[in-house]
Parts: C-alpha cells; structure tokens; sequence
C-alpha cells in the first residue's frame, strides 16, 4: 500500500473518530436497541398473561350446563352452578358475578357456547375466551383414554421424518442453529453498511463543498484517494462493531455467569462452538464484498451530488437495494434452487447477502459458491471503477448533478 493511501486512511480514522456524534452513535445505538428490545418484552409479556386463562382464574364465573356436559367434580372454586340462562345473563349484567358460561344441551353436535361477561377490554376479553376453550378442552380429555385422541387435544402429535434428495441422499432438516451464522452476517453486513455509509457520504460531500477535494487531488491520485477513504472508514465501521461486540460480549457472560438461564438458552454456547471454519470464511468473504460494494457506489454517488442533502437522497436508492433480499428471505428459505432464488443469487446489489443465506442452506454446490464469491469480486471492482469515473466527473461541477448524457460519456472514456 502506499504511502499516500496510508496516509488518507489515517486521516479519514482520526477525523472521524474524534467527533462527538461518532461516539454518541456507538454508544447509544446499543442502548437504544436494549431499551427497544426491553420494552417490546415487557409490553408483550404484560399482554400475554393480561390474555392467558389465569388471569380471568379466581374471577366469579357461571355455568349454566343443562346437558351436564361439564362434571361436577372438575368445576374450580369460582365456577359457579346455574340454572337459568336469564338469571345469569342478568346477574353478569348487574355485576353480581363477572362472568357466564352457557353451555347448550346440544353442545356435542353445534361445538357453540356462549359467554357474557364484564368488559375488560380486549385483552381481558381474550382471556375469559382461553379460560372457556381451556376448560372446555379439560372436559374433553376427561371423556377419553385414547392416547391419540389426547394427543390431537393437546396439540402434542410429533413426526418422524426421512427426506431424499434428488440424488438418493437423505437430507436433515434445517435447524434454528443453522442460521445463527447468516443471521450475524446479516446484521454486520447492515449495521456496516448502515453506519458507515454515511461517514463516507459525508467526507466527500464536505470535502467537495469546501473546495478541499482540488487541494487533495493536487497531491495524490483520484485511486490513492478513494482507496484510503473507503478504507480507512471501513476500519471505522470496524471499530463501531467491535465496540458493540464487546458489549455484547461483556453482557453474555454476566448472564451466563451470574443468571439462572435454562438450558435451551445455554445450548447457544455450544452451537456456536460448533460452526465451522469454512463458513466463518465464507460467511466472512460475504460480508467483505457485499460492503465494499456498496462503499464504493457511496463514494460515487457522493461525488456527484451538490449537496449532502442531495447525496443522501440518491444514496436511499442503493440503501432500499440493500435492504430488499429481507423481503425474499422466507421465499428463498422455502426454495433455496428456484429461480428467484438463482435470480438474486447473482445480481449485483443482492448478490452477497442471498449467497450467504443459501450457503446456510446447502443450496450452493461447491462450484456454484467459488463462482459466487468470484463474481462479487468482480462486482467490487466494477464497482470502484465505476466510483473513479464518477468521482473524476463530480469533482468538475460544484454546481449542479451531471446528466445522465454525462455519466455515459465519462464511463464510456
């Protein structure tokens, strides 16, 4: 690497590095994810037992079963017997209990029950209902020693499974485990492309701006400049993600030391563990390509706009590129081979991303995944070819955007 490229990598970690808002986006960004993630719990916590069948448990419910359907010996202490649909209709409409549970003689052929009770919005409501199936399902159980029958009550029938390959192979079922690796790649992947991309806008944007850039090119070569930007903001991306994995990493271990934590969280551990290095390569090699590509288009497209402003919103463009293998992920999990898989596999702003999903997948042969790594290389040279011409065209107008005449012309040189 040369000296100028060492010296603008350098320089572009030192400047950004030093600023307050790099520091508060590093540190609160986590706090925030927490605060998210930590109210979305709660609230879904809350909400759930304010809807389970518990919550309505030690309530004053009626029952009024004229078919006997419901035995004696299995009613709880707050489910009371009646005999008049009216009375108790009245008596839930006075608040003299909270509830009723109509049963009608001919439940076992309608499967129609009727339930009145206080309003306790909609939550509250829900739970009267899954108090009423629960026992309901309780009565049902009761009635049979079938094992199968029960089975199919509880929602407890398990399949032994055998899948054949097209070759002859028995294939394994996919397992949770198996997308740990692409999920972290995916979230690298978007928090650096997220994160940094910005940096990168705006260190060209300001340096166009400010008419530094002539000064800087005076100096140094459009190569060694673009280079050591994209470089040395990548080493900021870098130390953006190594501080949160230190975080995270620090909060792991509190947990698995410190907290009572069962089993099946601790079995995370020992998944990880268990991941390869080939997939660490390539899930590695992904992620490296799918980034670079997208630093150098920032670059480009930040060469060509008037403003930062103005850059930021033709960059939205290639961000929502980004962004939309997302909305493909469980299609492609359901077909890894078909041809929309295949399609985005190798398509310049997807490629990286679905390689990687279908990687985790055993959808890739071996010959299909080092033409797919070959290609995003290539990709990210085009793509930092393509920021040199645009660079070379933007840093001539100051302005106004060049046309689109314009931008074919400088890529056609």
């Amino acid at each position: 690497m040369q000296h100028s490229t060492r010296t603008i990598i350098a320089f572009e970690f030192t400047k950004t590095i030093r600023r307050l808002s790099f520091w508060l986006a590093t540190i609160l960004f986590p706090l925030f994810i927490v605060v998210i993630i930590a109210i979305t719990q709660y609230t879904g916590s809350t909400t759930q037992r304010n809807a389970s069948a518990s919550a309505v448990a030690d309530r004053s419910i009626l029952v009024v079963d004229p078919g006997t359907f419901f035995a004696s010996s299995t009613l709880t202490d707050n489910l009371t017997r009646a005999t008049s649909v009216e009375s108790a209709i009245d008596r839930v409409r006075t608040a003299k209990v909270d509830a009723a549970l109509i049963v009608p003689s001919d439940f076992g052929s309608s499967s129609t029950y009727t339930l009145i009770a206080q309003d306790l919005g909609l939550t509250g409501n829900t739970a009267y209902t899954q108090f009423a199936e629960q026992l309901i399902t309780q009565q049902v159980l009761a009635r049979t020693d079938e094992p199968v029958v029960r089975a199919v009550v509880e929602n407890t029938l398990r399949a032994s499974t055998t899948w054949y390959s097209v070759t002859g192979n028995i294939e394994s079922d996919p397992e949770i485990a198996d997308f740990i690796l692409p999920g972290i790649g995916f979230l690298v992947f978007f928090l650096a492309v997220f994160m940094s991309s910005q940096y990168l806008l705006q260190s060209v944007t300001e340096e166009k701006e400010n008419r530094t850039m002539e000064s800087l090119l005076a100096v140094v070569s459009k190569h060694e400049l673009i280079a050591g930007k994209v470089l040395g903001l990548s080493l900021i991306a870098l130390t953006q993600l190594a501080i949160w994995a230190t975080l995270i990493g620090g909060v792991v271990y509190v947990a698995l030391n410190r907290l009572a934590l069962p089993p099946e969280t601790l079995a995370i551990g020992d998944t990880l563990a268990h991941i390869s290095l080939t997939d660490g390569l390539v899930t590695l090699l992904y992620i490296v390509f799918g980034y670079l590509l997208f630093a150098s288009i920032m670059v480009g497209v930040g060469s060509i706009g008037t403003t930062q402003r103005e850059s930021q919103q033709m960059s939205s463009i290639f961000i929502i590129a980004a962004i939309f293998p997302v909305y493909f992920s469980s299609l492609i999990v359901a077909d890894p081979d078909g041809a929309i898989a295949q399609f985005f596999t190798y398509f310049p702003f997807t490629s990286a991303l679905i390689g990687l999903l279908r990687h985790a997948l055993d959808a890739l042969s071996l010959h299909e995944l080092l033409f797919s790594l070959l290609l995003n290389s290539v990709y990210v040279i085009a793509a930092f070819w393509l920021a040199q011409k645009l660079f070379t065209l933007g840093m001539l107008m100051y302005n106004r955007k060049p046309s689109w005449r314009e931008v074919h012309a400088a890529l056609r040189q």
